[in-house]
């Protein structure tokens, strides 16, 4: 099968490659090294910055609990990112809500997210999603976030109760007394303020000036004193 199999479809700088527009309308088998050495034969031509794989499930056309089809993937990634391209994998959660089979698609990945549906969100309530980092590579560290895609575009979500301890903070309340009100953990509070301070949600009041007493104040207080 020669590489113009994966011939796709281009709007500008974007090139979509889907079952639907190869022959047989069916996405060759990414497991297989043939097909692997024909798909980088065509990003060759193509020479993209990013690559995404969605999902993993549609374009590897493996079992992800077998050892050995991990290693055979994971040895075509790593080929894909010393040629110089970004990869980015999506794949399905399980019914435990972490990733289906086993956990090497992890092994050589830099960053990975975890999308969630927001508590007590139901289908008909738009498109919105929490988003954790599971892990960072480099020791980095990474804000979650809720967002969601209003109007044509996505947008952040402030969570009610970080709107709530905001407004607290905003308000001058102490955390430990936002903490025992609202019966959440000062960490969590801590971790709202150092977020709401990034975001320049946290609004810090000026600090009271101490009053500066002149010398015939002091000299009455003192002639009170005195009398006393």
């Amino acid at each position: 099968m020669p590489s113009e199999t994966f011939i796709g479809d281009t709007t500008e700088n974007l090139w979509f490659m889907s079952a639907e527009q190869l022959p047989g309308q069916v996405f060759p088998a990414l497991i297989d090294p043939a097909v692997q050495a024909m798909f980088e034969e065509r990003l060759e031509l193509l020479k993209p910055d990013v690559i995404i794989l969605d999902t993993l499930t549609a374009v590897g056309k493996f079992d992800t609990n077998d050892t050995d089809a991990w290693r055979i993937f994971n040895s075509f990634l790593l080929r894909l990112r010393f040629k110089g391209y970004c990869v980015i994998m999506v794949h399905h959660a399980g019914k435990n809500g972490t990733q289906r089979g086993r956990t090497d698609a992890e092994d050589n990945m830099d960053l990975v997210m975890h999308l969630t549906p927001p508590e007590g969100h139901d289908p008909g309530d738009g498109l919105k999603a929490c988003v954790s980092y599971t892990k960072v590579r480099y020791g980095g560290r990474l804000q979650n976030f809720t967002c969601e895609y209003v109007g044509g575009s996505w947008r952040l979500v402030v969570d009610s109760d970080e709107k709530e301890i905001v407004d607290l903070l905003n308000g001058g309340t102490s955390i430990r007394s936002i903490s025992t009100s609202l019966g959440i953990t000062i960490a969590r509070v801590r971790a709202v303020r150092k977020k709401a301070k990034t975001k320049g949600l946290l609004s810090i009041p000026a600090k009271k000036q101490k009053a500066v007493k002149t010398t015939e104040e002091l000299e009455q207080e003192k002639s009170i004193r005195e009398a006393l």
